[in-house]
């Protein structure tokens, strides 16, 4: 196994542990929680890594299960407890809005029937590092459905 892909996997098992954690402790982590009720829940909670340098475009990616959840609603990216983008395909209501500090840096990028979608975020400052959140609306969400993804992003500079 390569260095970074040991590093990868432990950021992702601390980042998981955190979550786990601060989710024992009531740590509210916006509307769509009471999904995840339970603590045996947070299991199907998916966990990613990504990171970029300051200055560079990142692209934080947040998987989409067609196939088994059926037809996406809507997608809400939160960075820890603030709500930053909200996005929807949805031919009777489109969204595509971004809020906060961060809306002139950001866009959804997201193509139909895609099983995936990202969180473009241009022109990365050293603050955008964090925790960011993914929770995804199903029209017909099934039990096996992931539809929280968290994602610990880490940004970095070049020495001089």
């Amino acid at each position: 196994m390569h260095k970074e892909e040991i590093t990868t996997q432990q950021r992702r098992d601390s980042t998981k542990e955190s979550y786990k954690q601060e989710y024992s402790r009531g740590k509210d982590y916006g509307p769509l929680c009471e999904i995840k009720s339970h603590a045996h829940d947070i299991e199907k909670t998916v966990f990613d890594h990504a990171s970029s340098l300051v200055g560079n475009t990142a692209r934080l990616r947040c998987r989409i299960d067609g196939k088994s959840c059926g037809e996406m609603h809507s997608i809400k990216w939160y960075k820890a407890d603030t709500r930053v983008y909200v996005y929807s395909a949805s031919k009777d209501a489109a969204i595509n809005r971004p809020e906060g500090d961060m809306m002139d840096r950001m866009s959804i990028s997201h193509e139909p029937n895609a099983t995936f979608a990202e969180l473009v975020i241009t022109n990365v400052k050293a603050d955008d590092e964090g925790v960011y959140r993914c929770e995804i609306t199903y029209l017909q969400v099934g039990e096996d459905c992931n539809t929280v993804q968290v994602t610990d992003f880490h940004t970095y500079s070049k020495s001089r």
